[in-house]
Order: structure tokens, then sequence, then C-alpha cells
């Protein structure tokens, strides 16, 4: 807080410091900057001061400042730089006002103030801090590529400045600040592609639904009511009766079989033409039974082929 102060000290011994700014900077340098302010104050108001009204304003400013009034210190600084440009404390005065808008709530101006002021005192005491509020004036901004090169500077080029591990601390901060940044876009991306699959799959399943329906009106169509409906149901009646004549023909078939063996085994001689009679009408059979059997099947085949017609419509 005492910088100006001491760059006065290396100006002129402290005995050559007039006596009211003296006491000024006696209780800025102690905390009491209320007590400083007032008397700061006093140089304004007595004509015989006029020599000390430049540092007056400037310690003004200071005071305002160290109290976080920042309006009124910005003022001042501006009054001091207006009417006294080539002072002592001028570059310090640039500085502070550099970093007061930034306080106040105005990066943008900051920005420009203080780039203005590293650009004209690049060896500056203060250039070290004019780079650490551009880069937190920028970080404000959303500019962290920038920022970080801000920050950056300052460790390379000030190692042992008051403000290097600040400048660390916001380094690792941005990079922080990016890689979430980075994670968010991929969590948004991610999020997006989810809900196009999603709105995918619902179409999907819509034509999934649609088509099950449709299938579903088939079913009722064929097994509800209708000429097909009435079509299957007369020719399942046909299938069962074929069956059943199928059935019954086998066990004919069957029983005839038994006979015909138990008189050829009685008649073994001698009854070759009532054999020949037996296995002729044996054959018979069979070939009715396989005429019925073949008639069961083409009425199935017919019904598989509707069936299958039915489906590619």
């Amino acid at each position: 807080m005492a910088t100006g102060g001491l760059a006065y000290g290396a100006e002129e011994s402290t005995s050559d410091v007039p006596e009211p700014l003296m006491q000024g900077l006696e209780e800025f340098g102690a905390g009491d900057f209320s007590d400083a302010l007032l008397s700061f104050r006093e140089i304004l108001l007595d004509p015989r001061l006029e020599p000390l009204q430049a540092d007056a304003y400037f310690w003004i400013g200071k005071s305002y400042l160290a109290l976080e009034q920042y309006d009124d210190s910005i003022r001042n600084f501006e009054t001091y730089l207006e009417r006294f440009p080539r002072h002592l404390f001028a570059e310090e005065a640039r500085y502070q006002r550099g970093r007061l808008l930034y306080l106040q709530g105005n990066p943008e101006s900051s920005i420009v103030s203080l780039a203005e002021f590293v650009q004209e005192f690049p060896d500056s005491d203060f250039a070290a801090g004019a780079y650490f509020w551009i880069g937190e004036a920028l970080f404000l901004v959303g500019e962290l590529d920038i920022s970080r090169e801000m920050f950056a500077a300052i460790v390379e080029r000030f190692p042992r400045s008051a403000k290097i591990e600040a400048a660390r601390y916001r380094t690792s901060v941005i990079d922080l600040r990016q890689r979430e940044t980075e994670l968010l876009r991929l969590l948004k991306w991610s999020h997006e592609e989810s809900l196009r699959l999603s709105a995918d799959f619902q179409r999907r399943e819509a034509d999934l639904e649609q088509a099950i329906a449709s299938f579903q009106r088939r079913i009722v169509d064929l097994e509800g009511g209708g000429d097909t409906a009435a079509t299957l149901a007369a020719r399942d009646e046909r299938i069962r009766e074929l069956e059943q004549q199928l059935a019954s023909a086998q066990s004919d078939l069957a029983s005839a079989s038994r006979e015909a063996a138990a008189a050829r085994q009685s008649a073994a001689s001698g009854a070759s033409e009532t054999a020949a009679t037996d296995d002729r009408a044996e054959l018979e059979m069979t070939r009715q039974l396989l005429d019925l059997k073949e008639d069961a099947l083409q009425i199935q085949q017919e019904i598989r082929d509707f069936l299958a017609e039915q489906e590619e419509s």
C-alpha cells in the first residue's frame, strides 16, 4: 500500500517532507486510512500547501482504494493524472486506474487501460500486476486462452513477482476450466446423440406397432368372419372329415389284414383263389386309403398357400 510513500522518500529525506503530508503518510502506513484521508484533504483546502496538491490527490486516491471506495478512488486518480501527468507517482496512478476499472466491474475498459500501461511501461515494477489484472479481466469475459497467456507471461518474465503464485494458480484454474468446457461439450454431444437415437428408436417402435396392428387386423379378418373365415372354416371341416375317413379306412385295412392272415394260415393249400381274392381286397383298400390321404394333403397345401398369399398382400 505504501509503494508511493517509499518512492517519495527516495526523492528526498523525510526531514524535507512537509508536516501535513508526513502526518498523512504516517497514518496511511499505520492503516489509519480514514485519518490519512482527512490529513490529505486538509492539504487541498490550504492554499499555502498548493505545491503538495499533486501528492495529496494521489494519496487520497490510494486511501479511498484501501477503504474499497472505488468510485472516489478512481475519480481522484484521474484528477491527479489530468492535472499532474508527469508527477512522481503518475506511473502507479495509471496502473491503479486500470486495476480499479476491473474492480468496478468494467473488465473491457480495464483491459484497454492496462494494455496501454504495459505498452508504455514494459519494465515497470507494476508490469507484473498489470499482466495479472489483464488476465483476470480476460478470464471474466471468457477469453480463457488469452487470459492464460497473460498469466504465463508473469511466470516467464517476472519470476520474482509477488503475483507469481497467483498467476500459477490461475493458470491451473484455466486448464481445469478448459477441460470442464471440453467435457461439457462432449456431454452435450452425447446427450444430443442419445436424443437422436431415442427418436430413431421411437420411430422404429412406432413402425413396429403399426406392423403389429396391421398383422392383428389380418388375424381378426382370418379368424373373425367374412368370406375368408367361412372358407377356412369349410376347409377345416373338410380336413376333419377326411381325417376321420382316413382313420376309419386304416382301421378297416388293419381288420382285413388280420382276417386275410388268419385265412391263409387255415387254408394254406387249396385256398389260393380265396387268398387271391383277399389280396385284391387288401390292395383295393390300400388304394382307397392312399387316395384319401392324398386328398387330405392337397387340402392342407391349399390352406398353406392361401395363408402365404394373405401375408404377402
